[in-house]
């Protein structure tokens, strides 16, 4: 997997070990180990950051258990649309799921509009994602009349005043049994109205759906409502756009240097043994390091001769082998310790 994702053998082992458990089995941790090897390629990303992120998403939304591809790719369209570093996009966008993912589940927020929304406002407002999710969780709680018990609960004449801010633009807040509607039905219905309200109409609603601490969030939430919904419209719709991503991570100068270690180290494993392969790569390693000094203290002539050198060898097809072993058998002779070499 290592070579096919253009990531390094330590990340892939590692996303294996997170995932492996009683209940995986080998086609399970491969269908979510190649996702969250590709976030973390995308993103720049440790792989144990990137398996807390999508396992962080199915915690607060369980309907998208063994949607893993789906959930990387819907996180990359949203971060590649705001206007940030995609990583920190992504990472934003992980930090309010977390602080306020459960109240939004709650309330009837879909995944697809979460993340927009959450990706959108940090964008806007520069602030960090668990501020953000903070923020959402204020206002979904108030409007969506939902806790996870971190919020204090609201008074019946604060619920009251909420409803009755909405109903003075024409909203009703509340379904047909007299429950608070899902919130994305009541934020669409404000949406609708936004732009032919007064300035003092909405400042007076934000401030009762928000409080004063978080009037601002909801005022940006509004305004950018519209941008919001076309943006978790491109993440329901987004559905391989990992792949796309991928692509061009494949591309990069990383991504192959990846590629040619995860070859290297295949190599190591199929030509010789583990003691071999280990004496092998230490003469190697210190080959290599003695031509970095060199290369450091010399400049362009010993790199020039490293490529002679190179190109020395590649010719030399069949000799590379019978040099190699011939170097290691030289080391162990001068530590006393002789290795029968085929």
């Amino acid at each position: 997997m290592a070579k096919k994702l253009g990531s390094t053998v330590d990340s892939v082992t590692s996303v294996g070990e997170i995932y492996a458990n009683m209940t995986e089995t080998v086609d399970t941790i491969l269908a979510k180990g190649q996702p969250t090897v590709e976030l973390a390629n995308a993103s720049g990303l440790d792989v144990g950051t990137a398996a807390d992120i999508v396992q962080g998403v199915v915690n607060q939304y369980k309907e998208l258990e063994g949607q893993e591809g789906y959930i990387v790719s819907s996180l990359e369209k949203v971060s590649a649309a705001m206007k940030m570093n995609f990583g920190d996009g992504i990472n934003y966008m992980s930090q309010a799921l977390q602080k306020s993912g459960a109240v939004a589940e709650e309330a009837g927020m879909k995944y697809e509009t979460f993340i927009a929304t959450a990706g959108k406002i940090s964008e806007i407002t520069r602030q960090s994602g668990d501020m953000t999710g903070n923020a959402m969780k204020t206002i979904i709680a108030r409007i969506g009349r939902v806790t996870d018990g971190d919020e204090e609960a609201l008074s019946a004449s604060e619920v009251s005043d909420i409803a009755k801010a909405y109903k003075s633009v024409g909203i009703n807040v509340y379904n047909a049994n007299g429950e608070f509607q899902d919130i994305e039905v009541t934020m669409g219905s404000l949406a609708e109205k936004w732009d032919a309200l007064t300035d003092a109409e909405r400042s007076y609603i934000a401030e009762k759906s928000a409080g004063t601490r978080q009037k601002n969030t909801f005022m940006v939430w509004m305004n950018e409502y519209k941008e919001i919904s076309k943006l978790a419209e491109e993440a329901a719709n987004a559905d391989g756009f990992k792949d796309e991503v991928q692509d061009k991570w494949e591309k990069s100068l990383t991504a192959r240097i990846n590629t040619l270690k995860a070859t290297g180290q295949q190599i190591w494993s199929n030509v010789l043994g583990g003691d071999e392969a280990n004496a092998t790569i230490e003469v190697l390693t210190q080959v290599l390091e003695l031509l970095n000094l060199i290369t450091e203290q010399a400049g362009l002539i010993p790199t020039i001769f490293a490529g002679i050198t190179m190109t020395g060898l590649t010719k030399s097809g069949g000799r590379i082998k019978m040099l190699i072993l011939n170097m290691v058998y030289a080391t162990e002779a001068f530590n006393g310790n002789m290795y029968e070499l085929s």
